[in-house]
């Protein structure tokens, strides 16, 4: 029995070391649950939760800000396009006003009983000397014009067969 004793000795003081080598040994994130995980380390748990909570809130700060930038971004950028597109309509209209405008002034002088020729012919008059330049011109208008309808006759001859639009045309 004598020898249990210096036994029972020794268990005790390796008792006493194994709790403190235990504590350091222990590694961070070795339990899986965190709460466990700081008990084991001694740690406070209300500090480390608030200490997330602030690391949390600041994250979310910062992407609440890019989040803000970008859609003040977005809004300008929209902005500039509305901008542009207004532009390029306004544009357009005018040019529409413009077209009317000249199809108007062409139906009201017809109804006058003015015609191009007419017109032409002040023109000629003005121009003076090149009246034989501008006859020269004038026949060679008039020569295309005759050549452009009778293509657009031979073209419209030949798609009367086949009509794109209509299926039944096709053969489907």
């Amino acid at each position: 029995m004598k020898e249990a004793t210096p036994n029972g000795s020794a268990t005790r003081s390796t008792l006493r070391r194994e709790p403190s080598a235990r504590k350091a040994v222990i590694p961070l994130g070795f339990f899986d649950d965190s709460f466990s995980d700081a008990k084991a380390r001694q740690v406070d748990v209300q500090q480390l939760a608030q200490k997330q909570l602030e690391s949390e809130w600041e994250a979310f700060q910062e992407f609440a800000a890019e989040v803000e930038q970008k859609s003040a971004q977005e809004e300008k950028e929209q902005v500039e396009a509305t901008k542009e597109r207004e532009a390029v309509e306004q544009l357009d209209n005018m040019q529409y006003v413009d077209r009317y405008r000249v199809a108007l002034e062409r139906v009201t002088s017809l109804r006058n009983g003015h015609k191009e020729q007419t017109e032409k012919r002040k023109v000629d008059a003005v121009l003076g000397d090149d009246t034989d330049s501008s006859k020269a011109v004038e026949a060679a208008v008039n020569k295309f014009k005759k050549q452009k309808k009778r293509k657009r006759q031979r073209v419209e001859e030949d798609s009367d067969d086949f009509d794109p639009c209509n299926w039944r045309s096709r053969g489907i």
